[in-house]
């Protein structure tokens, strides 16, 4: 058979950049063990077992299939889990840290919950355990003095809620409506080159030393040491939506966040019903794109094999498996084109198919 030849000029480009790239996506919902579809929240342990929590229990994800783990699970309405050095936490919203006794039990960390409000995410700094609760505030707990402290910030300004909160080289840092804090003894400090800049999510790199900021309009990458910005990726006017137009809405807060180890950016914009990848100035919407119905995330979550975990309200959980390699699409006049060869020249690009 003989073959034809398709050639590109310099519209070559333009063609392949605006095809829409592909990575590998596996969605896992009842048929794979995964019960419950409603999953609030993942996390990885030190040993790289991932962990989903649903309304319904704690399932641990083995490679294969779901699996509910049934001694987690005896406690109800389990939101998130803490492993530190030497255990695992369980974070209840209503009563605080449980600890496990003997692989078997599990009772509460503490003989009284020392959180005044509901426990969404727990982080461990030291003598501290500092609690979020999302979207609103953030409390702490000083274990060497049986202290407790309030989110003063909030008291002063009950409009500057907390967003997000990370932990960076045993510091907590603290996105809120007014700025990026850093937690201190029990008292959270404004980092002065972010006053005024809200702050929606937070991600680390920090095999690059590098934080990521997700604010209004825009990106802001900084350092881990002094947070000097370094950079700013604005997104105003670039969301494509699901039909090929632009959204155009007076704020577009970056609520979700990750970067693989290919620096390629996946967030999501409140009100989390999408997520975008963000790659060589352009921004591909990612659940079109990959043929993922519209569905509203609870998480986004980059596991230690650059595999990216978004957990839904009502859709279970979808795997994207961000690899080294992509593949485009080519097409012309509404017709997709079986690609067998490619040669270049100086001013062409030669697609070669049957």
């Amino acid at each position: 058979m003989s073959k034809k030849i398709f050639l590109v000029l310099i519209l070559s480009f333009q063609i392949i950049k605006s095809q829409q790239i592909y990575f590998p996506v596996y969605h896992y919902e009842s048929e794979n063990g995964l019960i419950h579809l409603n999953v609030l929240s993942i996390q990885q342990s030190n040993d790289n077992v991932l962990y989903f929590i649903t309304q319904g229990g704690v399932y641990e994800y083995t490679g294969k299939e779901f699996r509910k783990n049934q001694v987690y699970s005896q406690l109800k309405n389990i939101r998130n889990l803490l492993f530190t050095d030497s255990t695992t936490l369980l974070i209840h919203r209503d009563n605080g840290l449980y600890k496990i006794i003997n692989k078997k039990h599990i009772q509460p960390l503490f003989e009284k919950n020392p959180f005044k409000k509901p426990c969404d995410k727990i982080l461990l700094n030291d003598i501290f355990f500092i609690n979020y609760t999302d979207q609103i505030s953030v409390e702490s707990y000083d274990l060497k003095n049986n202290r407790y402290y309030n989110d003063s910030i909030l008291l002063k300004d009950n409009s500057n809620q907390a967003f997000c909160f990370l932990k960076i080289k045993n510091q907590i840092l603290i996105g809120r409506r007014k700025g990026l804090y850093i937690f201190d003894n029990g008292k959270q400090k404004l980092i002065t080159h972010f006053s005024g800049t809200p702050i929606y999510s937070l991600f680390y790199d920090e095999s690059k030393h590098r934080l990521y900021l997700g604010s209004k309009d825009r990106i802001i990458i900084a350092d881990d040491s002094l947070f000097k910005i370094q950079h700013q990726i604005s997104i105003k006017n670039l969301l494509p939506s699901q039909s090929g137009q632009f959204i155009f809405s007076f704020e577009k807060n970056i609520s979700k966040l990750i970067v693989d180890k290919f620096d390629r950016i996946w967030f999501s914009v409140q009100p989390d019903d999408n997520l975008y990848l963000y790659e060589n100035n352009t921004i591909y919407d990612a659940l079109s794109t990959l043929n993922i119905l519209p569905t509203l995330l609870n998480d986004l979550f980059l596991d230690k094999f650059n595999n990216i975990w978004i957990a839904t309200f009502n859709d279970g959980v979808y795997q994207i498996a961000s690899t080294h390699w992509k593949s485009f699409k080519i097409n012309f006049n509404q017709k997709n084109f079986n690609v067998r060869n490619i040669e270049t020249s100086d001013k062409y690009v030669y697609f070669f198919y049957k």
